[in-house]
C-alpha cells in the first residue's frame, strides 16, 4: 500500500486543473511572483522544468547581488528585502541557503509547486494563451506568467521576438554568460588571507573582494 500512494503522489498525474494564476520558471522572477499573487489570495501554481527553485542565482550559482543603498539602508524593498534579509543581509551567499529562502517563502505564501514539468503543448484562443498540456497533466488558468530564462512559454504562445543584438539592425549574436566554476580543497580562511596581504580585502562568508 505504501508504494502504491508513494507512487500516485510522485506521478501528480491530473486530467484537468484550474488556477488564478500560473507561473512557468521558478526564477527569481518567477518566484516573486508566485508569491506576491499568492499573497493576495489567488490560486497559485509554479511549474518549473528543472529541478529546482532560483534559477540564475542556485542552479547557476550566481551568489552575488547587485544592491543599492544609502548610507543608511537597503534601496530595494518588497519581496527581494524579504528575500535579502533570510540570505543573512550579504551581498554574497550560500546558493543552498538561498534556495532554502525560496522555498520558505513558496511555503508561506501557500504557492503549489510543481519540479521537473516541461511543456508539452499550449493552448491558445484568440490571442490569449488558455492552458498548458504537460506530461503530467493538464492546467488552465486565466493568467500566466513567463518566467523562464528562455521565453519558452512565451514562444510557443506566438509571441513575437529577437535573437541576441537583432533588434539593433547587426546580427543576432548575444553576449556569453559568466563563467562559474567551483573549486575544492581550498580552506576559505586562508584563501582570504592570502588575498589580503596589505589589508585591501573585505570579506564575508560567501565572498571577498577589495583591490
Amino acid at each position: 500500500m505504501r508504494f502504491v500512494l508513494l507512487a500516485f503522489f510522485l506521478g501528480w498525474n491530473l486530467a484537468w486543473a484550474q488556477y488564478d494564476l500560473v507561473v512557468y520558471g521558478a526564477t527569481p522572477q518567477g518566484v516573486t511572483a508566485a508569491v506576491a499573487a499568492a499573497q493576495e489570495g489567488l490560486k497559485v501554481l509554479l511549474l518549473e522544468p528543472g529541478r529546482g527553485v532560483g534559477g540564475v542565482l542556485t542552479r547557476g550559482w550566481l551568489a552575488t547581488l547587485d544592491l543599492a543603498e544609502d548610507r543608511e539602508d537597503l534601496l530595494q524593498g518588497g519581496l527581494f528585502r524579504d528575500f535579502y534579509r533570510r540570505i543573512g543581509k550579504e551581498a554574497s551567499f550560500d546558493v543552498v541557503q538561498a534556495e532554502q529562502a525560496f522555498w520558505a517563502m513558496l511555503r508561506e505564501a501557500g504557492v503549489e509547486v510543481r519540479l521537473e514539468v516541461p511543456l508539452d503543448r499550449v493552448g491558445v484562443e484568440a490571442g490569449r494563451l488558455t492552458l498548458l498540456e504537460t506530461p503530467m497533466g493538464t492546467v488552465g488558468a486565466p493568467y500566466f506568467v513567463d518566467a523562464a530564462d528562455t521565453a519558452d512559454l512565451a514562444f510557443r504562445a506566438g509571441a513575437s521576438f529577437t535573437q541576441g543584438r537583432e533588434d539593433t539592425g547587426l546580427d543576432g549574436r548575444s553576449m556569453a554568460a559568466t563563467l562559474v566554476f567551483r573549486m575544492e580543497g581550498l580552506p576559505w580562511g586562508a584563501v582570504f588571507l592570502a588575498l589580503n596581504y596589505e589589508g585591501q580585502v573585505r570579506r564575508t562568508g560567501a565572498g571577498a573582494w577589495g583591490k
